[in-house]
């Protein structure tokens, strides 16, 4: 669902400003803001362990993705009042706490299966901890360039705190807790 109406809202954006649609690719290639995600999403594309991909992507990257461009890049929007792409937003936000409680889920219950798979996930999340940093270093400060960032009464986290992987768990109360 994220997919198909994040491609459907650039699609209706590039026929507003065909040059959205020419530069992107080359944004997403050379631009500095771009690389750390570029880098964690190349790297994630050749993890050949399927259990560290799925760690690696629904429980480092995929949550650090989600909070800045589904939560601060939507209060972003609104401070702009662009309120339609802040509203996309913020659905997409749910469909994204949705995926969060079914991987929790699937990992706790691999971990209670077999302890000593805790090990291992908190080790592949250690290991995608300086690449999901750098990704929240770098779009924090693209999404604080774009211009106003109000602080909303109901926004989590607070702007300039995106939730990073902890060495032992993900985030609270979600799986290794």
């Amino acid at each position: 669902r994220r997919i198909q109406r994040l491609a459907y809202r650039v699609a209706l954006l590039a026929r507003r400003d065909p040059e959205l649609a020419r530069t992107g690719r080359a944004l997403w290639q050379s631009d500095p803001s771009w690389q750390p995600f570029r880098r964690a999403i190349e790297r994630l594309l050749v993890t050949y362990d399927w259990g560290e991909a799925l760690v690696a992507l629904n429980l480092c990257l995929k949550p650090a993705i989600d909070d800045l461009f589904f939560g601060r890049l939507a209060d972003a929007a609104e401070g702009v009042r662009d309120h339609l792409d802040a509203q996309i937003l913020r659905s997409l936000r749910e469909d994204a706490g949705w995926h969060r409680a079914w991987t929790d889920a699937v990992v706790d219950l691999a971990c209670a299966d077999r302890p000593p798979n805790r090990e291992v996930v908190a080790g592949w999340i250690n290991a995608w901890t300086p690449a999901v940093e750098a990704m929240t270093d770098a779009g924090g400060a693209f999404i604080q360039g774009l211009g106003s960032e109000p602080r909303r009464a109901d926004a989590e986290p607070a702007a300039g705190t995106t939730p990073r992987p902890s060495r032992d768990r993900p985030r609270p109360g979600g799986a290794l807790g």
